[in-house]
This record gives structure tokens, sequence and C-alpha cells, in this order.
């Protein structure tokens, strides 16, 4: 699964940068089409001058062959001029009515512009769409009702001043540049839509890693936690059957010793032997009874803290060297200080960190039993002088196994974190640890 994930995000972050470096091949796309586009620009701007240019021309020349005044010589040259300057204009002359006058070029049924108004019209419209009119103004001889030329009183030829409008088309050539100018420049805002949409798209893409990670690590947590609860749960099944059959494999031999116990009381017979043996079996009743307790519902109780304390030191003392000096420090004002304990389990705790600072010791020693109390919790810390525990080892130790000694099971503190957590929803650990100095375990208990 994680080996999934980690190519999942190898692939992503992959196809990012392909993203991005096809993004960055539009972008030089997109700048050579404007490149383009500025020159094409151009030409259509150049051509659109020089057709302006050739119109100008032809309309002066129109202009000037109305004359009636110039030569055959200089009117056959204009002509040549109209011809030649016009060859690839199409060009519409109306005058001050207007009407369509003879001189419109390039136009194979120029009667069709005369006679269909609606086809002048749509023509008209396209050529102002494309280009400004050229106005022209110019003098022809007046021509009466009977369609002759008037004379003036001196017997020259009457004139009268005639304002016509030249409207043109772009030539052919201008009209396919354009077209390919236009094209150029929706192909280029297509290109820049799609890009930034692609780009987007990358972005957002940007975060699917993140996504992936956090949910491969969800999955991967979770089944680590689905496997490591069931295996504490297997393991505390396993715990709680074997305490449970120590408890019972005790109570047998245990109830036989009693027995024998209460026989001999009968007979009469009283000595310390007897009183010895009440005590331990006593302790072993006790034993067995904080076995069978392992697992159940605890019931705990609101008891002074101090008597118990002080009950189980005593108890661990006498059994242990005279060299070691036992201290229970508890301030006057916490001398009645009470708490929910169970105690039969809370007095083991206590005993099995006592015997392990006895071990630690080994010879000569003190160990204290201080108790602070707080608003919210009471603390108990236990401090020895032995040879203390690396501060690797401050988590191992409460491990179920881990021991330090040549004989032992390395149970007794991995039980007393379950009773301490589990059975009294505190917390036990060790707080430092000074070898043959100053070694302290704290338990936290809420108060």
């Amino acid at each position: 699964m994680f080996a999934l994930a980690v190519l999942t995000l190898f692939l992503t972050y992959q196809f990012i940068i392909d993203s991005n470096n096809n993004s960055r091949s539009y972008d030089r796309l997109v700048k050579k089409l404007e490149e383009q586009g500025v020159i094409q620009n151009k030409i259509i701007s150049d051509l659109e001058s020089k057709e302006r240019l050739q119109i100008e021309v032809w309309a002066d020349a129109i202009k000037k062959i109305n004359n009636p005044n110039i030569s055959d010589e200089q009117k056959a040259v204009l002509l040549d001029v109209i011809k030649n300057t016009s060859a690839t204009i199409q060009a519409i002359v109306l005058d001050e009515s207007g009407n369509v006058s003879t001189t419109s070029s390039n136009f194979k049924n120029k009667e069709r512009l005369i006679k269909d108004e609606s086809y002048l019209d749509s023509l008209i419209s396209i050529m102002l769409s494309q280009n400004n009119p050229i106005k022209i103004i110019y003098e022809t001889p007046k021509i009466n009702s009977q369609n002759q030329i008037e004379l003036n009183f001196d017997g020259s030829i009457k004139m009268v001043k005639t304002v016509s409008e030249i409207y043109y088309k772009n030539s052919e050539l201008l009209d396919s540049i354009d077209r390919m100018y236009s094209d150029s420049k929706e192909l280029s805002a297509s290109i820049v839509e799609i890009n930034e949409r692609y780009t987007k798209s990358s972005n957002n893409l940007k975060f699917l890693p993140i996504v992936i990670f956090i949910a491969s690590l969800f999955l991967f947590l979770s089944a680590y936690y689905i496997f490591y609860y069931s295996q504490k749960s297997t393991q505390n099944k396993l715990w709680v059957g074997m305490a449970k059959e120590t408890a019972h494999q005790i109570g047998t031999p245990l109830s036989s010793l009693i027995g024998w116990l209460d026989y001999f009381k009968e007979k009469g017979m009283q000595n310390d032997i007897i009183n010895e043996i009440e005590k331990d079996t006593d302790r072993l009743g006790q034993i067995a009874n904080r076995f069978s307790k392992i697992g159940s519902q605890p019931n705990p109780e609101l008891l002074e803290l101090k008597p118990i304390l002080s009950q189980t030191i005593d108890y661990i003392k006498k059994r242990a060297s005279k060299n070691i000096q036992f201290d229970l420090v508890i301030s006057d004002s916490n001398h009645s200080l009470k708490m929910n304990i169970c105690v039969e389990l809370f007095s083991w705790v206590i005993e099995n960190i006592l015997k392990n600072s006895i071990d630690s010791i080994q010879t000569d020693g003190q160990i204290r039993v201080c108790v602070n109390n707080t608003n919210k919790n009471i603390i108990l810390d236990f401090i020895d002088n032995g040879k203390g525990i690396l501060k690797s080892n401050f988590q191992n130790i409460f491990e179920p196994g881990y021991t330090s000694k040549k004989r032992g099971w390395g149970l007794g503190l991995s039980l007393s974190k379950r009773i301490i957590e589990e059975y009294h929803q505190g917390r036990i650990f060790v707080l430092s640890s000074n070898p043959f100095k100053e070694t302290v375990i704290r338990i936290i208990l809420k108060s």
C-alpha cells in the first residue's frame, strides 16, 4: 500500500512537470502567433494604404476626365490611368441623387447596380464597413431638357458643379490576408483559453499529491491502529487468562493450608510458627485476590492514602536489607489525604516499585516515598539512590518482558502501569535518573 502511494505520488509529480512544460510550449506558440499577427497587421495596413492611394488616383482621373477643356491626348492618358488603377478593386461612384455612375469599376453586370437597389445597398454597406468613401467635386457641362449642352451669353459652355462619392471594396488579396489574420487571432485566443484551463487544472493537481499522501497516511495509520489494538486485545486476554489461572492455582493449596491452620488451632497448638504460617497464608490470600481482580471491573473505595502506603512500606521493609533506609514523606496538610483506590491492586504497584528500588540499590541506600497534592492531582514520587535507569530505557522498563535482572519475567512494572492507567486513570513514568544519586519514578493520580 505504501509502495502504491509512493508510485502514485511520483506519477502525479511527473504529470505536473509535463503539464508545466506543455504550458510553457503553449506560451511560446501563442507568442509566435502574436508576432505573426503583428506582421500580418502591418501587411494589411500597407495594402490598405496602397489601395486607398490607387482609388484616390482613380478618383482624381475621373475628376479631370470630365473637364471638357482637356485634349484628346490627355483624355487617353487619364483613361489608361483609370483602367490600370482600378483593375483589382471594385468601386461604385454615386452622384448627389444616389444614382450609379457609369464610371463604377470592376463590375461585370453594371446594369444590376442600376436596376437592383437592394443589391446596391448591400454592396454599399459592405464597402462602408471596410473603407470610408472618397468625395470628388468637379464641373460638367449643363444639359438642358432637350439633352443639349447649354451655352453662356459669350458662347462658352455653361458648367455646373457635380459632387460624387466613391465607395470601394477591398481587393481579394487584402480580403484573404484579412481572413488569415482573423483566423490567426481566433486560433491564438483559443490556445490562450485552452492554456488557461490547462494551467488551472495543473494548479489544482498540485494539491493531488497532498491529498494522496494524507489518504495513504490515514489508511496506513488505520491499518496500524487496527493491528496494534488487535494485538493488544489478544495480549490483554492472555494477561487476564494467566492472572485468573494463577489465582485459581494458588487458591487450591491455600484452602488446604487454611484448613490445616484451623485444625491446629482446634487442637490448641499456638506458637510463633503457627502465627507466621497464618501470616503467610494471609499473604497468599492477598496475592490470589490481586490476580483475581486483573481483568475484572474495578471497585475503588474512598480511602486515606497514608495508612495504605505505611502498611505496604512496613511489609517490604521487614523483608529488605537492614542497610536500606525507608522514609515516607507526607506534609501535615496531606496526612488525611483521601482518594478512590483499589486497595489490593494499588498496594501491589507500591510493592513492585519498592522491590525494583531494592534490587537497584543492592547493598546500602535509601528509599523515599514523597506525597504531594495539587488542586487537581496527587503526586507520588518513589526516590532511590540505586544504579539508575538509562534515559533510552525510560519507556522500555514498563514494557512486558523487559528486565535488567538475570532472573525475572519483566512483569512487575508492566502490571503496575496497567493498574495505574486502566484501573486508576493515572500515569506512571520515570521522571529522572542520576546513577547512585537519585532516580525518581512518579505516579500522578486524580485527586
